[in-house]
């Protein structure tokens, strides 16, 4: 539990660069696509360019600021990937943003609903499958085993 406010600065310090990731782009491309349909490879692509662009940007400030400060070795990893799963989503926010111009709204229901699915079943299969190993693991191991684990996995037992 006392883990959680490392886990909450992650988040809070992330989100602060979640907005140059995505600037506001997908609600334009949405408007576009509305639009003139036709257009929507075209726009996709540019889209899809340019938020490249911002990740890297994005990436880039979340690991210089995060060398200026002074963290802990898990609180920096825990940013990162907080950071690389804003990224990723900014990403996913395009495929949805082209139904919503298309006016397909079906298929980005199905879509969340699928993506929200996977990510609480990789989620609890993660937990049972390290909960099973670090059971399995006799004590006399558990050293080597918490030396190659991150500290709040082994937490498990």
């Amino acid at each position: 539990m006392a883990d959680t406010g490392q886990y909450i600065l992650a988040v809070s310090f992330v989100g602060l660069f979640a907005i140059l990731a995505d600037i506001g782009l997908v609600e334009v491309m949405t408007k576009e696509i509305a639009q003139e349909p036709e257009d929507v490879n075209q726009l996709y692509n540019q889209i899809f360019t340019f938020k490249l662009l911002l990740s890297l940007i994005t990436g880039s400030l979340i690991v210089l600021a995060t060398n200026l400060m002074s963290y802990q070795a898990q609180t920096l990893q825990l940013i990162y990937l907080a950071g690389l799963a804003i990224i990723l989503d900014s990403f996913s926010l395009i495929n949805w943003g082209v139904f919503r111009g298309l006016h397909n709204l079906r298929y980005k229901s199905l879509g969340i609903l699928g993506w929200q699915t996977l990510m609480v079943t990789v989620a609890a299969a993660t937990y049972f499958v390290l909960a099973w190993l670090v059971r399995l693991i006799k004590p006399q191991d558990m050293q080597i085993v918490k030396q190659l684990l991150p500290k709040y996995f082994y937490k498990l037992s």
